[in-house]
């Protein structure tokens, strides 16, 4: 878990991470990245180590806690922190995190978030994220993402930005879960930004507020992936987002079915360049 915080990242080529990562000790393989659970620190349920027995049962390996900003326990954080710190372990990592609103109206997650929120970067009643250009200070030590963009496209009341202000936060939630459901697609925020000389990071949501929800999570819809030797390494690379990029591609990719083995780009810098994939499944690939 100490990588997380202090792991250099210098000699990280994006190019061959899919299976020759140079900072990777055993075999790679992809690395499944639950992001949405809420605890009892905030308005959901459970303790971090009930929460850390649900995810090695449901074979996740890095879960993602977002806890609403709003309910959060602040007199609990510190020790909240810890308890992620000590129950990770080489079956599961996991990572705390907030989902903040925002005076705009919008809503933002910061996974991988260790420090108590600084207050003053709050609205007056201390609930919601003052200037979304805060979420700024996240880059490259905790992965901010736009949270539900279809909602936010559809209703704006109060002048939330729109998809296209996002490149300030470089995760987008390209599908947002609740109840086995999708309650949100965010695909056009992504593809916007894919086609606009960004570079986003895909993450799918999941949001969970009760350990026993967890192995049904795990398996609806997309999810997220990184490819890593363990656990705590991927969780690393994940919330360090564009941090740990390096190039393109990057290491994060949603899937539903397939898991990547193999992926890259050859001078991809140069007008011409070539495309690299292999992945397995264990339905057919058409």
């Amino acid at each position: 878990y100490d990588r997380l915080v202090s792991m250099d990242d210098k000699s990280i080529l994006a190019d061959v991470w899919a299976r020759d990562d140079p900072l990777t000790e055993g075999p790679v393989r992809p690395m499944k990245v639950l992001v949405g659970a809420r605890s009892a620190v905030s308005d959901g349920h459970g303790s971090v180590s009930e929460w850390a027995a649900a995810a090695k049962h449901a074979r996740v390996d890095v879960l993602c806690f977002t806890e609403t900003f709003e309910h959060l326990k602040h007199d609990q954080w510190d020790r909240y922190v810890d308890q992620c710190r000590r129950q990770s372990d080489s079956q599961v990592t996991l990572l705390p995190g907030l989902d903040f609103d925002t005076d705009l109206g919008n809503r933002f997650l910061a996974i991988g978030h260790l420090a108590r929120p600084r207050m003053h970067l709050m609205t007056e009643d201390g609930k919601r994220l003052a200037w979304t250009g805060h979420l700024l200070l996240g880059m490259g030590d905790v992965l901010p993402v736009a949270a539900r963009p279809q909602r936010l496209a559809q209703t704006r009341e109060l002048g939330a930005l729109p998809p296209d202000l996002y490149s300030h936060c470089p995760g987008i939630a390209v599908a947002t879960y609740r109840d086995g459901k999708q309650v949100d697609d965010g695909l056009f925020a992504y593809r916007w930004h894919a086609s606009n000389g960004s570079l986003p990071i895909p993450v799918a949501v999941h949001e969970i507020d009760r350990p026993e929800q967890l192995q049904r999570a795990a398996k609806t819809g997309l999810q997220c992936f990184v490819n890593s030797d363990d656990p705590g390494r991927a969780a690393f690379y994940f919330r360090q987002g564009h941090g740990t990029a390096g190039g393109n591609p990057m290491r994060y990719y949603v899937s539903s079915g397939p898991r990547l083995d193999e992926y890259w780009i050859d001078d991809w810098q140069s007008p011409h360049w070539k495309i690299g994939l292999a992945a397995h499944s264990r339905a057919p690939i058409t």
